[in-house]
């Protein structure tokens, strides 16, 4: 199952809602969902991952979240990113650090607990 489609399931649940229903209420195929749900296909587009944000009733930071686990797994960047230069400037940087071996994964820890706090 993939993170994104872990949490996809989570937020419907949390709506107390089976997958019919919650398709059905959103106009969604519950076909699709379900695959979504057990990482069974590929993410549709950045669109269609919006309007299941909207249906899911996602607000806030778990939307932000939730739409960046779909561009993480869909192998893009998200354009609020692309369109801040300064973000653009500093990605290179921060893509060759996590690959760099010299990069241990107890920094990249301090550097994700960094991040959150912020």
């Amino acid at each position: 199952m993939s993170q994104f489609g872990e949490k996809c399931r989570e937020a419907r649940l949390a709506l107390g809602m089976g997958l019919r229903r919650f398709c059905v209420e959103n106009s969604l195929d519950p076909a699709l969902i379900s695959k979504i749900e057990r990482g069974r296909i590929k993410l549709p587009g950045a669109e269609f991952r919006e309007k299941l944000a909207d249906a899911l009733q996602l607000t806030g930071t778990d939307r932000v979240a939730f739409l960046d686990l779909g561009h993480v797994e869909s192998g893009t960047i998200p354009p609020d990113l692309l369109s801040d230069e300064r973000a653009v400037e500093l990605l290179p940087a921060v893509m060759r650090s996590i690959r760099s071996e010299q990069v241990g994964d107890e920094t990249i820890d301090k550097l994700m607990e960094i991040i959150k706090r912020s």
